[in-house]
């Protein structure tokens, strides 16, 4: 499998522009202001380079692709001695260091110094032979420095490595790197880096494990997110339960833009494995409640990839009944249980509940066309493939309460509703089911509410009647000694 070039690499940023065309005078005084500078610049390095060079070694992200870095005019003469005066200029901080027996500084200086020269060689390409210094800078950061310096140069080594070919060593250098002692920020750059080695030495199982812990400390570095994806897609077996974790994380922290592409790469590099792909649906269709996927986007995008799925498969027929969720030509069934006869897949093999959320987010999307007849079928479908769902059953009512003439002329509908909410309610009652009793009470109370019908309390078709039921059917909270409220403060004002 071929690996993207992309590698997480520490450099140091050195801002240098183009010189500009002077006169042999003007080019005499600028070069001895440049002098004067630079010494200027030397003497705050010594009485400042503590801050400095912690300032220096702070690891970052490189762009993407070479392709992604500003271009740099850094072809003349002035260019050259401003990047060898700074590699200089961080050698007598080194060596001044070293000298000194600081060797937090000497680490320090030593590692601003390969980070430079990883600069001047990333811009100029004849300046790529000096990467043994970049190396003898790093193995000597690597020595001298502590624990938590160590990181960066460890780093570094690896990735120049990478580059030359050689996988072992650059493998050595990120196992060395000690990751308690570094902070996430750089964990993340670190893991990813080894990732992307393991990966290039076909360890696929190894690399998605650093891949997916990147993901758990930060599920915004997309780098990470794509490689695991990408070892997903091209494992010999495929490995749903990695899959369906990392998209997780990814739902949680509402990376929707990253996660979209991702599940279609790997619903395409699945489709001869429907198994996996099944596994996978259920988080699928909650990115798209998550990421309010619209009918259009849905024909364009994602169903070309859901129809690929074998239709004789588990994968194929819940693919098919998504599509039904979206444009099928939906008419009220008569009970919930032939709503889970329409889509039975779904009801009965796979994930109702986010079913349910897809359905509901379909009646949104088709209420506001406005289709007050496809809303209320889709509203009453995700009730009646998941009864918590709550909202639901209330967008239904709402329909049949405000626009009757389109969907309900003579009141039958809301009148079946009412019943069938009172029948579900006594099925909870036959099975001990407080929270389900509470959340029946609930729903027709507020029905009845909106209703204007308030009381009086004897009558279970007020308001007033179902929210006492429903307050009596609240399950009991407790006091730190395992009491009732009511049973603790009798006890105290005894």
């Amino acid at each position: 499998m071929r690996v993207p070039a992309y590698i997480v690499l520490v450099l140091v940023g050195v801002a240098i522009a183009a010189a500009p065309q002077t006169t042999a005078p003007e080019a005499q005084e600028r070069s001895a202001q440049r002098i004067s500078m630079d010494q200027r610049r030397v003497e705050q390095w010594r009485t400042q380079r503590v801050e400095t060079l912690q300032q220096a070694a702070q690891p970052q992200v490189a762009p993407q692709s070479p392709a992604a870095r500003p271009a740099k005019a850094l072809s003349s003469v002035w260019d050259q001695k401003a990047y060898s005066a700074k590699v200089a200029e961080y050698e007598k901080l080194r060596a001044d260091a070293a000298a000194s027996g600081d060797k937090e500084q000497e680490a320090e200086a030593a590692i601003a110094k390969g980070r430079t020269i990883e600069a001047w060689s990333a811009v100029n390409v004849e300046q790529k032979g000096r990467y043994p210094e970049a190396f003898r800078a790093y193995q000597e950061a690597v020595d001298v420095g502590t624990m938590q310096q160590r990181g960066a140069p460890l780093n570094n080594i690896g990735v120049l490595r990478l580059r030359s070919g050689d996988k072992s060593g650059a493998l050595e250098a990120f196992r060395n790197i000690d990751l308690q002692h570094s902070d996430p920020e750089q964990r993340r750059i670190y893991q990813f880096n080894y990732g992307r080695a393991l990966e290039d030495d076909a360890r696929f199982d190894d690399a998605l494990a650093q891949y997916t812990a990147v993901v758990n400390l930060d599920a915004s570095f997309r780098p990470a997110v794509d490689g695991a994806f990408r070892v997903l897609s091209h494992q010999p077996r495929p490995n749903p339960a990695v899959a369906v974790q990392v998209a997780q994380v990814l739902l949680k922290a509402n990376q929707l833009q990253t996660l979209g592409p991702n599940l279609r790469s790997l619903l395409r590099a699945w489709v001869k494995a429907p198994d996996a792909a099944a596994v996978l649906l259920p988080v699928v269709v909650r990115y798209y409640s998550s990421a309010q996927i619209g009918e259009a986007d849905f024909r364009e995008n994602e169903w070309p990839v859901l129809a690929s799925l074998p239709a004789e498969c588990l994968a194929g027929t819940a693919a098919h009944e998504i599509k039904q969720a979206y444009v099928g030509s939906l008419t009220l069934p008569p009970s919930p249980y032939a709503v889970r006869q329409v889509f039975p897949t779904w009801s009965t093999k796979l994930d109702h509940q986010a079913f349910s959320m897809l359905l509901k987010m379909t009646g949104d999307l088709t209420a506001r066309r406005p289709d007050p007849k496809g809303a209320l079928v889709r509203y009453y479908a995700a009730w009646a493939m998941d009864q918590t769902n709550s909202d639901a059953m209330l967008y239904t009512i709402a329909i049949l309460r405000d626009q009757p003439r389109e969907v309900d002329p003579n009141g039958a509908l809301l009148e079946r509703m009412v019943r069938e909410l009172f029948f579900e309610k006594g099925e909870a009652y036959s099975r001990d089911d407080q929270l389900a009793i509470l959340r029946l009470h609930t729903l027709l109370g507020s029905i009845f509410e909106r209703q204007a019908k308030w009381g009086p309390a004897g009558d279970p078709h007020s308001a007033l009647f179902q929210y006492k039921h429903a307050l009596d059917a609240e399950p009991p909270r407790f006091n730190l000694r395992g009491e009732r409220p009511d049973t603790f403060l009798t006890r105290e004002t005894q």
